[in-house]
């Protein structure tokens, strides 16, 4: 058993949007902590190192989440023919991470295509934090157009709602914008023409100022006069379904002479108003017929001109969050991505501790100004890392910085404090990332 993310639909990123997506994916990586890694071997000691995943061979592969300091099961993009690949991801960081990842892929696939992860459910969350770290509007297609998303699941996957409820579609494929002339026929769809009117009343004045009628008003209307072109008809049952699905079907001609016929011009009338999803579903309940088959058949050939709400004029901002929001973390989790012009605001109580660092390198510096052993040093190192090989790990930028500068002071000094902090586990990693954070570092280690 395991948490896996899924999909409706296939992924295809066109080649013109190619190096567009790859860039933003490799903005999205970086922000979201994800690593690659690998073992190293020396002296004896055996040691893993981490990095960010590399673009430039056949993949950019990742199993480790910097937030959530803990591996999974390889991830990545195939560079090659653009595509993602997962395996298990966690309930945590890591999958907010890969979700994140699917979700931009899905705003540039030019086919439909719609992830879900039945562990938990951040499409909302990961489009607004999309939005942060790429600094433009993100949307997902289907995550926008539910109808199309509802369409896109029955076609692969006819039984869906035989096990799931519209709760759970709504909570796993909707976004955190959602085209409201959508929402309703997908919701009537689903849940059922009786059970959407509930305990209202069903007995509405058809002779009622048109421009007075609610949707709802309408909808009942609708579905009375249906019931009643059914009781009274004298073609069967096979004939009359054909007559009411011709009905949406009408050109203008057509439609105007059907709307002479007192009988049924009321039906005929509302068709062309109501959403034409909203219709089949109702001629399907009454004459008990398979709603889906009976929209693909029709689908291409609906004329209804179907009242829609008005979208505002105005342009919305659509939301965003921040890394730390999204991924639950603070400032201390995030000292490697710490420059000056980041939003990365570091507490005072950190700052202390930067301060408090600080002397302890200015003395260990006086210290150990006289050593010239440096081998002896870089088996300290590797000694710390093969000891903590569960506990912390090395950028491995950093780790073959440190393997070339025993030489320097400093390095010498950073050695001697990353021994003295491994029983502290938290201080520790903090410490590391600011020693692979090298504006970050310089700062702090600075003369004061």
């Amino acid at each position: 058993m395991g948490t896996f993310i899924m999909g409706y639909g296939k992924l295809t990123i066109p080649d013109s949007k190619k190096a567009e997506f790859l860039s933003d994916a490799k903005k999205v990586l970086y922000q979201a902590g994800l690593l690659s890694s690998h073992y190293n071997c020396a002296f004896k000691k055996e040691f893993k190192l981490m990095s960010f995943p590399n673009f430039d061979g056949n993949e950019a592969d990742f199993t480790y989440s910097y937030f959530e300091d803990s591996f999974w099961e390889n991830a990545g993009i195939d560079l090659e023919n653009v595509e993602l690949y997962s395996n298990k991801i966690g309930w945590l960081q890591f999958n907010k991470a890969i979700q994140a990842l699917y979700i931009l892929a899905e705003s540039y696939s030019e086919t439909p295509f719609i992830m879900y992860s039945y562990s938990r459910h951040t499409p909302p969350l990961a489009l607004k934090w999309l939005r942060y770290v790429l600094k433009r509007d993100v949307r997902s297609p289907l995550r926008y157009d539910l109808w199309a998303a509802l369409e896109l699941i029955i076609q692969e996957e006819p039984d869906y709602f035989e096990n799931n409820e519209f709760k759970d579609f709504y909570t796993w494929f909707a976004g955190d914008d959602v085209n409201i002339n959508t929402l309703l026929p997908t919701f009537v769809s689903v849940v059922g023409v009786k059970k959407y009117f509930g305990d209202v009343s069903t007995d509405k004045d058809e002779k009622k100022d048109p421009s007075m009628l609610s949707y709802l008003d309408m909808m009942i209307i609708m579905y009375n006069q249906i019931k009643g072109f059914k009781q009274s008809s004298t073609l069967s049952e096979e004939q009359q379904v054909s007559h009411l699905i011709e009905m949406l079907t009408l050109d203008e001609n057509t439609k105007d002479e059907w709307l002479k016929d007192k009988t049924q011009s009321i039906m005929v009338s509302f068709s062309h108003m109501l959403a034409p999803q909203i219709t089949v579903k109702i001629i399907s309940e009454i004459y008990e017929k398979d709603f889906w088959k009976m929209w693909f058949s029709i689908k291409e050939k609906s004329t209804s001109e179907c009242i829609k709400l008005p979208e505002s004029k105005e342009e919305r901002k659509l939301e965003e969050i921040s890394t730390e929001e999204y991924f639950s973390v603070n400032a201390d989790d995030k000292l490697y991505w710490w420059s000056e012009n980041s939003d990365v605001v570091i507490s005072d109580e950190t700052k202390s501790w930067f301060d408090t660092l600080n002397k302890q390198y200015q003395k260990l510096c006086e210290e150990l100004k006289e050593e010239t052993d440096f081998l002896h040093w870089q088996k300290r190192l590797i000694n710390f890392l093969g000891s903590n090989n569960r506990r912390f790990y090395f950028f491995e930028d950093l780790y073959f910085e440190f393997i070339g500068s025993f030489h320097e002071v400093s390095f010498r000094a950073w050695t001697v404090m990353l021994e003295n902090l491994a029983k502290k586990e938290h201080e520790c990693r903090m410490f590391i990332s600011v020693l692979a954070n090298k504006e970050l570092r310089n700062t702090v280690f600075s003369n004061k």
